[in-house]
C-alpha cells in the first residue's frame, strides 16, 4: 500500500509541474534574484505579471512595489542605450529601437541574416549553438517574434556590457551582473511611454525624465 501511496504522490506532482508549465521558470527567476533584461520592456513586465503572477495591482504605486519584490534586478536596453554617453557615441544619434541597435550593435549577425557578408566590429564575440534540424534557419527570426527579438536583446546587452567595460569572464561575473558596479545606476529604471522619456525607478517609484 505504501508503495502505491508513493506512486500516486509522485504522478500527482508530475500532474501539477506540468499544469504549472512555464510559471515554474517565472518563480526560479524570481527565487534566484536573476537580473531580468528586456527592451523597452514596462509593458512586457506587465504582462509578465498579469499572466504568470496574479491580477495587476489597482495602482501604479503598488504595481512598481509588487514587481520590484518579485524581480529585485531589471535592466532595460533602450534605456542603457539612451543614457550611458559611450554607447550614445557609437550609437551616433541613430534610433535605439530593437531592430535598429541590433543591426548597428551586432552587425555580424544581423547581416549574416540577411546573406550578407560578416562585418569586422570591435566587441564581444557572439557565438550562436543550435541543434542540426534548425541550423538551416536559425537566423531567420523576424521582428516581433517573441523568441527571435529575445534574442536580439540578448545581443545588444552582451555588447552594451562589453562597451561598459564588463567582462564574462568567472572573475568579472563573481558576484553577478546585478550586482556590477558598472550597471548600477541603470538597473530598475524603466520607460513609462514610448517617446516621452518618461522613467520610473522601480526601488523607489519616483519619476524622472532623461
Amino acid at each position: 500500500m505504501k508503495e502505491v501511496s508513493n506512486d500516486l504522490h509522485k504522478e500527482a506532482e508530475m500532474k501539477l509541474k506540468a499544469a504549472t508549465g512555464f510559471r515554474r521558470v517565472i518563480d526560479l527567476l524570481s527565487s534566484e534574484q536573476k537580473l531580468l533584461v528586456g527592451h523597452n520592456s514596462f509593458l512586457d513586465m506587465t504582462h509578465i505579471y498579469s499572466k504568470f503572477i496574479g491580477p495587476l495591482p489597482p495602482t501604479i504605486d503598488e504595481y512598481i512595489s509588487s514587481v520590484h519584490k518579485v524581480f529585485p534586478y531589471i535592466i532595460d536596453t533602450k534605456l542603457l542605450l539612451n543614457t550611458d554617453c559611450a554607447i550614445q557615441r557609437l550609437m551616433k544619434k541613430q534610433s535605439t529601437s530593437l531592430s535598429s541597435a541590433f543591426a548597428l550593435l551586432c552587425p555580424q549577425i544581423a547581416l549574416s541574416s540577411e546573406g550578407s557578408a560578416s562585418v569586422n566590429q570591435p566587441g564581444l564575440k557572439i557565438e550562436v549553438q543550435v541543434d542540426d534540424m534548425r541550423s538551416f534557419n536559425w537566423n531567420s527570426g523576424a521582428n516581433h517574434e517573441a523568441g527571435y527579438d529575445a534574442f536580439m536583446t540578448g545581443c545588444i546587452f552582451a555588447q552594451a556590457c562589453s562597451h561598459l567595460g564588463i567582462g564574462f569572464d568567472n572573475n568579472s561575473l563573481a558576484k553577478g551582473l546585478a550586482e556590477h558596479e558598472n550597471l548600477q545606476k541603470y538597473i530598475n529604471l524603466l520607460y513609462l511611454s514610448w517617446n516621452n522619456g518618461a522613467m520610473i525607478d522601480l526601488r523607489t517609484g519616483n519619476e524622472s525624465f532623461e
